[in-house]
């Protein structure tokens, strides 16, 4: 039986973009792109649209009695973050993106993803 996680597929939000987020995201999706990650570059929309829509926030913050609780919220990719607000409880808005936070050399996406297939080899997957 699928149990609990039949519901959580079906679980999601909707997501839109403030006029300075969009702004944000279009530069942060200029410089994957200028970094030699175009993958990353192409899909970073969906990958934030879809983190969100998964509601990456703690339970202790999820909608009380239909009221939204603590409703900034944010989370790392790749070197940036992305700070979300829940407008209501089914409904978020990246309302900012910060990038270059932190120390996470965009360069080590690659050495990651050749070091898990160099992984793959070696066992024969």
């Amino acid at each position: 039986k699928v149990g609990w996680t039949r519901e959580a597929s079906t679980l999601g939000l909707e997501v839109i973009f403030s006029e300075e987020a969009e702004e944000n995201f279009q530069s942060w999706q200029k410089n994957l792109a200028n970094s030699g990650l175009d993958r990353e570059a192409a899909t970073l929309r969906n990958l934030i649209v879809e983190t969100i829509r998964l509601d990456p926030r703690p339970l202790l913050y999820r909608e009380d009695e239909g009221q939204v609780r603590r409703p900034n919220h944010a989370f790392r990719l790749y070197d940036g973050d992305v700070h979300f607000r829940m407008l209501k409880p089914s409904l978020a808005e990246v309302f900012t993106i910060l990038q270059g936070i932190g120390d996470f050399p965009l360069q080590n996406l690659r050495k990651f993803e050749a070091s898990i297939r160099s992984s793959r080899r070696n066992k024969g997957d």
